[in-house]
């Protein structure tokens, strides 16, 4: 797996035409191996291919995706490098599948949502909501059916304080929701701007961790794209707040 890995870069194209059955059969293999090592090593293969055998590899989805929905559980808390490694695999699939991804999105959605309520380790959850914002771009509309499960849990995280501990997950869940406001759709959105705006400059009012800042002006300009009148009644504090983190 570890050489197949290698051989993507250089060989990309060579590997697509004549052995891409074969690599996703070997990283297949590998996932079911004794050793942690290996497994690791057919994760991380997995999430290469991923990436850089587009749009061919996108044929062996129905195969590939089981497996990762598969390996997203909670009793994967303890191997980090695993987990880390499955959700690079399943970003760098899902993002490049289009419409694609569709018949999946039950069986994702499911999974994922799972792992944000449940008992799992901040890391697992950051990465999910991660996927989810992946998942997105992927599906575009097709995600709104479950949108309200979704945001249900995500909420959770949007509202937390600013404490060391969920600051990872707030920022990451702020990014997500930038992804929702430029992929479900102007008429969807009209229905969650004003909400997702108070959230923002709430937040803004008491953020001081510079990667949360980024994300909050992010989640402005995604919303400014699909439904700028919802800015209005706040852009005057908004670009106050935008000239304190220039001069700071």
């Amino acid at each position: 797996a570890v050489v197949s890995t290698q051989s993507t870069g250089g060989c990309g194209e060579y590997m697509v035409e004549k052995h891409l059955q074969e690599c996703l059969k070997l990283a297949a293999a590998g996932l079911s191996d004794d050793s942690a090592e290996v497994r690791n090593a057919a994760l991380y293969a997995l999430g290469q291919f991923a990436e850089h055998f587009q749009p061919e590899i996108s044929k062996f989805s129905g195969e590939i995706l089981p497996i990762l929905c598969a390996k997203i559980s909670l009793d994967m808390g303890n191997e980090n490098s695993a987990l880390t490694r499955t959700y690079y695999a399943l970003e760098s699939l899902c993002e490049n599948m289009g419409d694609k991804i569709v018949p999946f999105l039950p069986d994702l959605i499911e999974k994922l949502v799972g792992v944000l309520s449940g008992a799992g380790s901040n890391a697992g959850k950051e990465m999910a909501i991660s996927a989810i914002g992946a998942v997105t771009s992927a599906a575009e509309q097709e995600i709104v059916p479950f949108l309200p499960r979704i945001m249900e849990h995500m909420k959770v995280y949007l509202m937390a304080p600013n404490t060391e501990e969920a600051l990872s997950l707030k920022t990451q869940a702020i990014d997500t929701l930038g992804i929702f406001a430029r992929s479900v759709g102007k008429e969807v959105f009209l229905g969650m701007a004003d909400e997702c705006v108070q959230l923002g400059v709430s937040n803004l009012q008491t953020a001081e961790d510079p990667d949360l800042k980024r994300c909050l002006y992010g989640l402005f300009a995604a919303i400014s794209s699909t439904q700028p009148a919802a800015l209005g009644p706040v852009l005057e504090p908004l670009v106050r707040k935008m000239f304190e983190s220039l001069i700071s």
